[in-house]
């Protein structure tokens, strides 16, 4: 049981997702260790679990579901590749967030960003999203993902439900932070690498903050 299920993820899912695109577009190695762990006795639900051992990269596990049809066959498919592909981006992400090793990251969004997690309070609560740390990092991955799809070459209608599906859940940001992104791959040259792009992300984040709350102000008025 366990042999198929892995060789079925494999196939399906794994060996169609291009793993040297994570450090070309970031120019940079991950800084967690990101597995995957088929939850054979959990169901269908996907989840994620955590680990920080002294001294040590963050242990980052990726909980997949494991379920079957009625002929016993594991149901794995390409629907898994955005989950998968989301999950991979937070080992490049979630670290600009650290304050301990990023503190002016943290000091320069904290007032921005926790006026945009405020103003969505309800609904990045309801997807278990407790502070404005983790609605920025899901939403440069969520960003991140689309631009893996559009990098490689998914179907026109593929890439615009995800991006429809993030805009549903609040990330009202989306389409703009996407636009950010495409950028900062053309002129990777210019940047370097993520961390050195990551200024121009704060800015926009204070930018976009500042918009909505004189929107909010002038409908006050």
């Amino acid at each position: 049981m366990y042999e198929k299920g892995i060789k079925s993820f494999q196939y399906n899912v794994t060996n169609h997702v291009d793993f040297n695109w994570f450090s070309n577009f970031y120019g940079s190695e991950p800084q967690e260790n990101y597995s995957i762990i088929i939850g054979f006795c959990n169901g269908g639900g996907n989840y994620g679990v955590t680990r920080q051992l002294k001294g040590q990269n963050k242990d980052v596990f990726a909980i997949v579901g494991y379920f079957v049809n009625e002929e016993d066959v594991p149901m794995y498919n390409k629907r898994y590749l955005p989950t998968l592909i989301h999950e991979f981006n937070h080992s490049f992400i979630n670290h600009y967030l650290d304050e301990n090793k990023y503190p002016e990251h943290v000091k320069q969004l904290d007032s921005a960003a926790n006026d945009l997690y405020m103003n969505s309070q309800m609904s990045m609560s309801q997807q278990a999203y407790g502070n404005w740390q983790t609605m920025i990092n899901e939403s440069l991955v969520r960003a991140a993902v689309i631009c893996y799809m559009l990098d490689k070459e998914y179907k026109p209608e593929e890439i615009k439900d995800v991006l429809l599906e993030q805009i549903q859940r609040n990330f009202r940001w989306m389409p703009e932070l996407v636009s950010l992104l495409r950028k900062y791959e053309k002129k990777h040259a210019k940047y370097g690498n993520f961390e050195d792009f990551y200024p121009d992300i704060i800015d926009f984040f204070k930018e976009y903050a500042q918009k909505e709350n004189e929107r909010f102000d002038d409908a006050l008025k």
